[in-house]
């Protein structure tokens, strides 16, 4: 229950191994590749860095709802280590609010994905229960297919229920952290996104594959640099 993350990556490395083959081969622009392999460098450390930092941020207080975002289930509809970190960083953040004197609605949010043998949220929901959650508290959003669609959907749910829906506090992994905050800003929701650890197994593929989608999602900003530096270089050949 994603976008093609495989497909979208191997569209970016296509469409970036062309313009350098046309700088290297054609124009016999070396600096610009060495710019662009800068520029990607700096791209991925600060995505990284943010990720983590503003993931880790505490989420204030007086929230109206707590939604947990889903990610694909394990076999048989098992919730995976990385599920079950969300999961458990979403219930620790809505105790907190508990503590706090607020009683926010908590929501677990995702679809059922061709692979899978039950919404996503319903296993979530089932997690939560396992651990002394009473299904009555916690509302499943069994519809949505990708991060829009938990924000939106999720939102409506509660809106249809008559209960207040912001200010929202959205839990997903750490490297997710980025896109959702994004997210949250197109569809105007007032939402804090925090972030639960990764597991070091998915640490690594986890990181590269929500690059490259902040990368397609900001891909004219990324085009108009790739020009700029391009520019820059023949600018540089010229006066030499």
């Amino acid at each position: 229950m994603s976008f093609d993350a495989r497909a979208v990556a191997l569209g970016l490395v296509a469409v970036l191994g062309l313009v350098l083959l046309i700088a290297v081969v054609v124009l016999e622009l070396w600096f610009f590749v060495l710019w662009a392999a800068v520029l990607l460098a700096v791209q991925l450390a600060a995505f990284a860095v943010y990720a983590l930092i503003y993931g880790r941020t505490e989420p204030p207080e007086g929230s109206a709802s707590v939604v947990a975002l889903g990610c694909e289930l394990g076999p048989g509809g098992s919730v995976t280590p990385l599920l079950a970190s969300r999961l458990d960083r979403a219930l620790e953040v809505y105790n907190g609010q508990v503590d706090a004197g607020g009683w926010p609605a908590l929501i677990v949010s995702g679809g059922q994905g061709t692979d899978e043998s039950v919404p996503e949220a319903t296993a979530m929901k089932q997690y939560l229960a396992a651990r002394g959650v009473a299904e009555a508290k916690v509302f499943a959003e069994t519809e949505s297919r990708n991060t829009r669609e938990n924000l939106v959907y999720s939102k409506e749910l509660l809106d249809s229920a008559g209960l207040t829906s912001e200010p929202m506090i959205v839990v997903t992994s750490d490297f997710h952290v980025l896109r959702t905050a994004g997210l949250t800003r197109d569809l105007a929701i007032n939402a804090h996104v925090t972030g639960a650890r990764t597991a070091r197994p998915y640490l690594q593929k986890a990181f590269l594959r929500e690059f490259a989608a902040v990368l397609q999602r900001y891909w004219q900003a990324n085009t108009v640099l790739l020009v700029g530096i391009l520019v820059f270089v023949v600018f540089l050949q010229n006066v030499n």
